[in-house]
Protein backbone atom coordinates (compact mmCIF):
# COMPACT_ATOMS: atom_id res chain seq x y z
CA UNK A 1 0.00 0.00 0.00
CA UNK A 2 2.77 2.40 0.21
CA UNK A 3 3.72 2.51 -3.07
CA UNK A 4 0.13 3.20 -4.22
CA UNK A 5 0.76 5.96 -6.24
CA UNK A 6 4.55 5.86 -7.19
CA UNK A 7 5.91 5.61 -10.23
CA UNK A 8 6.53 2.12 -11.92
CA UNK A 9 10.07 2.52 -11.66
CA UNK A 10 10.44 3.85 -7.79
CA UNK A 11 9.04 0.84 -7.25
CA UNK A 12 11.12 -1.64 -9.26
CA UNK A 13 14.23 0.50 -8.53
CA UNK A 14 13.47 0.04 -4.65
CA UNK A 15 12.36 -3.88 -4.94
CA UNK A 16 15.86 -4.21 -6.86
CA UNK A 17 17.74 -2.51 -4.15
CA UNK A 18 16.26 -5.07 -1.78
CA UNK A 19 17.47 -7.89 -3.37
CA UNK A 20 20.65 -6.69 -4.83
CA UNK A 21 21.91 -3.42 -2.82
CA UNK A 22 24.68 -3.32 -5.07
CA UNK A 23 23.24 -3.29 -8.57
CA UNK A 24 23.81 0.06 -10.80
CA UNK A 25 20.10 1.06 -11.65
CA UNK A 26 19.22 3.84 -14.08
CA UNK A 27 15.65 4.05 -13.30
CA UNK A 28 13.80 6.71 -16.12
CA UNK A 29 10.29 7.92 -15.60
CA UNK A 30 10.24 8.91 -19.17
CA UNK A 31 9.23 7.65 -22.93
CA UNK A 32 11.58 5.13 -24.63
CA UNK A 33 11.66 7.74 -27.41
CA UNK A 34 13.61 10.42 -24.66
CA UNK A 35 17.00 10.50 -25.94
CA UNK A 36 18.45 9.84 -22.40
CA UNK A 37 16.50 6.58 -22.41
CA UNK A 38 17.80 5.51 -25.81
CA UNK A 39 21.37 6.38 -24.58
CA UNK A 40 20.86 3.95 -21.47
CA UNK A 41 18.98 1.24 -22.67
CA UNK A 42 22.14 1.33 -25.48
CA UNK A 43 24.79 0.57 -22.53
CA UNK A 44 22.37 -1.67 -20.20
CA UNK A 45 23.77 -4.48 -19.40
CA UNK A 46 19.55 -6.05 -18.84
CA UNK A 47 16.67 -3.90 -19.62
CA UNK A 48 13.60 -3.71 -17.49
CA UNK A 49 10.42 -2.91 -19.45
CA UNK A 50 7.21 -2.26 -17.78
CA UNK A 51 6.17 0.23 -19.98
CA UNK A 52 2.13 0.85 -20.81
CA UNK A 53 1.33 0.34 -24.88
CA UNK A 54 2.40 -1.83 -27.40
CA UNK A 55 3.72 0.67 -29.02
CA UNK A 56 6.83 1.46 -26.79
CA UNK A 57 6.91 -2.44 -25.98
CA UNK A 58 8.04 -3.16 -29.64
CA UNK A 59 10.38 -0.38 -29.86
CA UNK A 60 12.44 -1.77 -26.66
CA UNK A 61 11.93 -5.05 -28.02
CA UNK A 62 13.35 -4.16 -31.01
CA UNK A 63 16.14 -1.94 -29.37
CA UNK A 64 17.16 -4.59 -27.43
CA UNK A 65 17.55 -7.34 -30.09
CA UNK A 66 19.14 -4.57 -32.13
CA UNK A 67 21.84 -3.96 -29.37
CA UNK A 68 21.88 -7.81 -28.25
CA UNK A 69 20.41 -6.93 -24.92
CA UNK A 70 18.76 -9.47 -22.48
CA UNK A 71 15.16 -7.97 -22.06
CA UNK A 72 12.61 -8.63 -18.86
CA UNK A 73 9.59 -7.50 -19.81
CA UNK A 74 6.56 -7.09 -17.26
CA UNK A 75 3.15 -6.43 -18.35
CA UNK A 76 -0.16 -7.16 -16.46
CA UNK A 77 -3.75 -5.68 -17.50
CA UNK A 78 -7.39 -5.38 -15.72
CA UNK A 79 -10.29 -5.65 -17.89
CA UNK A 80 -13.54 -4.56 -16.35
CA UNK A 81 -17.02 -3.69 -16.98
CA UNK A 82 -19.38 -0.39 -17.01
CA UNK A 83 -19.88 -1.14 -13.98
CA UNK A 84 -16.22 -1.06 -12.55
CA UNK A 85 -16.34 -4.92 -11.71
CA UNK A 86 -13.33 -6.28 -12.77
CA UNK A 87 -14.23 -9.40 -15.01
CA UNK A 88 -10.58 -10.23 -16.10
CA UNK A 89 -7.34 -10.04 -14.43
CA UNK A 90 -3.98 -11.32 -15.63
CA UNK A 91 -0.39 -10.61 -15.75
CA UNK A 92 2.99 -11.70 -17.66
CA UNK A 93 7.12 -12.08 -17.50
CA UNK A 94 8.64 -12.37 -20.91
CA UNK A 95 12.62 -13.33 -20.81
Amino acid sequence: LSDVGSLKVAVAEKFIREVMPNAVIHALGCGVEDPKAQALLRRAGVIVSAVDGLEPRAEIQILAARHLKPLIDIGSGILGDADRKIRRMGSQIIF
